[in-house]
């Protein structure tokens, strides 16, 4: 039960009586608090029949007005201090004096035990002195008509008054003597009959007060001690604690244990106070004796000393009593033990920091690649996230001594390891928790490294270290135990059941993770050896035919899937017959490597070059989307080959003829573009050699179409010579159509419509594709928003490429669009390429969200054939992954396209994205989509890219 205080929310002065919540297993879940209006008390007292102008009130020690029978609303609450009557009320002291209200009364008090509280009953005298004075005025009366009556009946009246009147004294003495069952006898007059009455009456209404407190107050001290509350005072004057029972049962102690209910505060420090928390106890104090807040209160959780050795915590509060001059005299507080919570804290600590340790870790080993990297990352995780002391990892080696060979560690500033003999063979050295773990294949934990006699011969070196507990936990593949993982901590007892099961998974994971990396290291050296014996050249190191062969087909797949082109180029290495038959076979060796050298220089890391042997080499060109840019690379060839070689003391000149094929112009077959080239490598030779011709006339003739079609798109750019289809797009679960993906086109004046593969990779080299993208957006936009207002919303989605995403205004051009069309922001759907990514993440990232702020549903298309970056997808606020049609036509010829499918589908829904797919062209593909759960789809099985007048009538169909 609380001290009274005025309540902030009711406006009224109550006390709180709180009381604990334990669920069926006895566990405390909560507190009930109930607030307690004192004003309840007004109905129990207020119905006595009581004598006029009669008051009662009860008042705290520092007379302050807890209730008053009289307007008790308004009394509540106030503090009278300052008035004598009050004054003489809180010292104790009864008798006639003067009521705050100024009449004269006369008052008995008494005080609250365990309340620090005094009611008084004072009654008027005014109503005694008149009883009084009107019995003597009838009996003076009668006398005056005899003397001898007079004297007989004023003998008789002072008998019939004094003693009704001497036998009240007594009663009052009898009750402020601590009598409860003492009552006045109800004789003698009426009047003073009818006074004793009301005394009576008065006393039995103090009797209930008094039963009332003295209930509460065995409630509060039960809830005392369920709460595990212990109350305390520390008197500045004697520098002494004064405690009561139940803080020396915090303790686990007694006052008569102790010595009494004081203590000297050194003693207290010295037996109660944890060593390493008393500087902080005594720091509280020193603040709250020299504050000046005059409604100082602190509270601070500490350790406590119990008197059998255990350490608890305890949540300390308290506040400053201070005298008239504002000097602080007492400090008044109490202790709840916490322990329970602070246990529980910990060990939810413990069991996150495991949990999160064991997430880093299995990141790490995700991604790891390098055994030995692995084991130090482990290591640094272990002690950076996990928060421990200490880690290290050790092999058990196979030697004679049976050692543990330490091969990962962080933590160890002061050389632990470098000091320590440890075996797992049987012996001394092996019987600490390492050796026992290696030979036995079961975890060791060590909760004390103090009192562990395993730990006997490694004690002082880990206790000088600051280590106090250690789990070691055996590293297990499927041939055996191959190490441990040990870890140390800073405190006793650090590894509880959950934390350690964790790490034991921990431990099994990383055993997992060195086997995988050794067998991988193992199959790949093997594999390497193999593959470069069968697929490269002895002498240059490059590529044999078999493995140009392979990156053909690799090359070919990826043109088909980005609708690009592959360029196979034969080079024939001119007089080179005449350096083997004038300098011999060595220098003709040494000029291949040579040849081979520059050549490197002349191409991209992505090309590759290959021998056929003698002194013929192919080179393959991916990704290709221009044909004059094949060109160029030929011609970087010619020319790079124009300074003549250096071999020891001989220049050696030399230059290539070549011929080119292009994949798929000329032919889908690798034996037939080689062929082909070949075949246009002598037509370079008949040309004069040192130069290069293309397999036909024909790409001859491209290449300028190329150049003149570059000059007519810029003119089709400014005279808008553009126009848009649309494909639509259905939900694959309703079949409504949901959107539609705008797609330009080009009507060219003289050559009719122009397909995009002619013109859109022109138009992204030039620039061009910068001003046509914003005309695209613009007129999609515009076409959106008249659909919409003939009654079909459709999202429309615009494609964005790499270079409007780089160098455009892209915000504004997006903005703009929409304001000029009216078209609302999440109508308006942004296609992006994965390509976008590599170029300046975190400028793509900042752009997006702004896209996003706007409204701009965002999507990634053609996902899965580019970057598909996992750790910058999760960044990005897009709203839907497009499966690249690629996939989706091999569905149900190439499982691994059907992986792939159901793969990006699954991560789409992971994130939280909507996942479309493009290219959908038959039932069966549908079926499967719909079956693995894509939400939408777009293709040919629907309807092709269509102009915006035959658009309208899929409205209808």
């Amino acid at each position: 039960m609380s001290d009274p205080f005025f309540g902030p929310i009711t406006g009224r002065w109550v006390t709180v009586l709180a009381y604990p919540i334990h669920n069926e297993q006895g566990k405390k879940i909560g507190i009930l608090a109930l607030p307690m209006d004192l004003a309840l008390y007004q109905p129990i007292l207020s119905n006595v029949p009581l004598i006029p102008d009669t008051t009662i009130g009860v008042i705290a020690a520092d007379g302050t007005y807890l209730w008053r029978n009289h307007d008790t609303e308004n009394w509540v609450g106030k503090n009278l201090s300052g008035n004598k009557t009050i004054q003489k009320i809180l010292t104790g002291v009864g008798g006639e004096m003067e009521g705050i209200d100024s009449l004269p009364r006369y008052y008995h008090v008494a005080k609250v035990n365990g309340a620090n509280w005094l009611v008084y009953v004072g009654i008027p005298t005014s109503y005694i002195h008149a009883q009084l004075h009107d019995a003597l005025l009838k009996n003076a009366l009668i006398g005056l008509a005899s003397l001898l009556a007079i004297l007989v009946v004023a003998w008789r009246i002072a008998r019939q008054i004094s003693r009704p009147i001497g036998d009240l004294a007594s009663v009052s003495r009898a009750v402020r003597n601590g009598s409860k069952e003492v009552r006045a006898d109800l004789n003698g007059p009426p009047e003073i009959i009818e006074v004793a009455r009301e005394f009576n009456a008065m006393l039995n209404v103090r009797m209930q007060a008094e039963a009332a407190l003295r209930e509460s107050e065995a409630d509060l001290s039960d809830a005392i001690k369920i709460a595990l509350l212990g109350y305390w005072e520390y008197e500045v004057s004697s520098d002494e604690f004064i405690f009561n029972d139940q803080y020396y049962s915090l303790h686990h102690t007694t006052a008569k244990q102790m010595g009494g209910y004081r203590m000297r505060s050194a003693d207290f420090a010295r037996n109660l106070v944890h060593p390493d928390d008393e500087p902080l106890v005594a720091e509280q104090i020193k603040i709250a004796l020299n504050t000046s807040d005059p409604d100082y209160f602190a509270q601070t959780e500490t350790r406590i000393v119990c008197a059998d050795g255990e350490i608890r915590w305890v949540q300390v509060r308290f506040k400053c009593e201070r005298d008239t001059h504002g000097v602080v005299t007492k400090l008044v507080g109490a202790n709840q033990d916490i322990t329970e919570r602070k246990n529980a804290e910990l060990i939810q600590k413990r069991l996150n920091r495991a949990l999160k340790l064991l997430s880093d870790c299995n990141m790490a080993l995700v991604h790891a690649v390098d055994e030995s990297k692995l084991l130090s990352e482990i290591c640094r995780l272990v002690v950076d996230k996990g928060g421990y002391k200490m880690a290290w990892v050790g092999f058990a080696e196979d030697d004679e001594e049976k050692s543990v060979r330490a091969v990962a560690q962080q933590g160890d500033n002061q050389n632990y390891l470098g000091g320590l003999k440890i075996s797992w063979a049987d012996t001394p050295h092996g019987q600490g928790p390492t050796g026992t773990a290696i030979r036995n294949a079961r975890t060791e934990i060590n909760q004390n490294i103090l009192t562990n006699p395993s730990m006997s011969l490694w004690r002082d070196a880990a206790l000088a270290r600051g280590f106090r507990s250690s789990i070691a936990l055996p590293l297990i593949d499927r041939q055996g135990v191959i190490g441990v993982l040990n870890i140390y901590a800073t405190e006793t007892d650090a590894f509880v059941d959950e934390e350690v099961r964790l790490l034991e998974e921990l431990a099994n994971d990383l055993a997992y993770g060195i086997e995988t990396l050794r067998t991988r290291v193992e199959h790949a050296a093997a594999e390497r050896k193999l593959e470069f014996l069968a697929h490269h050249d002895m002498l240059t190191g490059m590529p044999n035919r078999l493995l140009l062969r392979d990156r053909f087909e690799q090359a070919s797949a990826e043109a088909d899937r980005e609708n690009s082109g592959v360029a196979v180029l034969f080079l024939d290495l001119d007089n080179f017959k005449q350096v083997n038959d004038t300098l011999g076979h060595n220098y003709g060796d040494l000029l291949l490597v040579k040849v081979v050298e520059r050549l490197r220089h002349c191409l991209r890391e992505a090309d590759t070059i290959s021998r056929q042997g003698g002194d013929e080499f192919v080179v393959l060109l991916p990704h290709l989307h221009d044909v004059s840019a094949i060109g160029e690379v030929a011609e970087h060839i010619v020319q790079a080959f124009a300074e003549p070689f250096e071999i020891e003391n001989y220049s050696i000149d030399t230059s290539f003829s070549i011929g080119i094929s292009l994949y798929p112009n000329d032919s889908r077959e690798f034996d037939i573009l080689l062929k082909n080239a070949d075949t246009a490598l002598y037509q370079s030779k008949d040309s004069g050699r040192d130069t290069y011709r293309f397999f036909s006339e024909k790409m001859n003739i491209d290449a300028q179409e190329q150049l003149h079609l570059q000059g007519q798109l810029r003119n089709a750019v400014k005279n808008q010579e553009f126009l848009l289809h649309y494909q639509p797009q259905f939900d694959i679960g309703t079949g409504r159509m949901i959107g539609a993906e705008a797609l330009v086109r080009w009507q060219h004046p003289e050559l009719g419509l122009v397909s995009p593969g002619r013109f859109i990779s022109l138009a992204e080299r030039t620039g061009l594709v910068i001003p046509m993208g914003e005309w695209v957006l613009n007129e999609a936009c515009r076409q959106a928003r008249q659909w919409m207002d003939n009654g079909q919303p459709l999202v429309i989605a615009v494609n964005l490429s790499a270079l409007q995403f780089k160098r455009g205004n892209l915000l504004e051009t997006v903005a703009g669009a929409l304001k000029h069309s009216g078209l609302p922001p999440h109508m308006l759907e942004l296609e992006l390429t994965e390509s976008i990514l590599v170029q300046d993440v975190e400028v793509a990232i900042k752009t997006l969200r702004r896209l996003k702020e706007m409204g701009i549903k965002l999507s990634i298309d053609d996902f899965g054939t580019g970057y598909s970056s996992l750790s910058y997808l999760k960044r990005l606020a897009v709203n839907k992954l497009k499966i690249d049609q690629s996939f989706v036509r091999d569905l149900a010829e190439d499982a691994d396209s059907a992986a792939i499918v159901k793969a990006i589908i699954q991560l789409g829904h992971t994130l939280l994205l909507t996942v479309i797919a493009e290219g959908v062209e038959t039932d069966a593909q549908l079926a499967f989509l719909q079956n693995y759960g894509c939400d939408e789809v777009q293709g040919y099985l629907f309807s092709r890219p269509v102009a915006s007048a035959e658009f309208v009538r899929l409205f209808e169909s």
